[in-house]
């Protein structure tokens, strides 16, 4: 028998033939042994997580917002500094609130939204990690120009 945070006790078996026989959980890890220490790392996670998203998605549409209309910070050095901050602003506008999301719904034992969202959340890791190489593969060949671009 295994005990689960929200007082039920299931045997392994009923387990997992009630929530990884979902097909979108089917290769993912769900831990659904929760100790005390476990619960309150995950609820300071989602609360950092939350209060930096807000922070980081703010701070870096400011930067953006100034370097594209400061004509004086179109340089090639200024661009790597606005593909970074791209990818950091979408790490604050998806990444995080996607790991929230998913957080929660672990928290709370839904693990049918767990299940649902937790693939996006990967996904959208995946696509700003993109993004961020992608930007720094741009910059190399301008940073050796040294020119002014638009």
């Amino acid at each position: 028998m295994q005990y689960v945070p929200n007082g039920w006790k299931f045997s392994t078996f009923e387990m997992n033939k009630t929530y990884l026989s979902h097909p979108a959980c089917s290769f993912l890890d769900i831990n659904l042994e929760q100790t005390k220490g476990t619960f309150i790392a995950s609820v300071l996670t989602v609360i950092l997580n939350s209060v930096f998203s807000l922070i980081t998605a703010t701070g870096n549409f400011i930067i953006l917002e100034v370097i594209w209309k400061a004509q004086e910070l179109h340089s090639s050095s200024f661009i790597l500094l606005f593909c970074l901050a791209v990818s950091d602003f979408l790490v604050g506008l998806i990444c995080q609130p996607s790991f929230v999301a998913h957080q929660i719904a672990e928290l709370v034992d839904s693990f049918s939204v767990y299940c649902t969202l937790r693939p996006y959340h990967n996904m959208s890791f995946a696509l700003v990690s993109h993004i961020y190489g992608s930007g720094l593969r741009l910059c190399s060949p301008l940073s050796k120009s040294r020119g002014k671009i638009g």
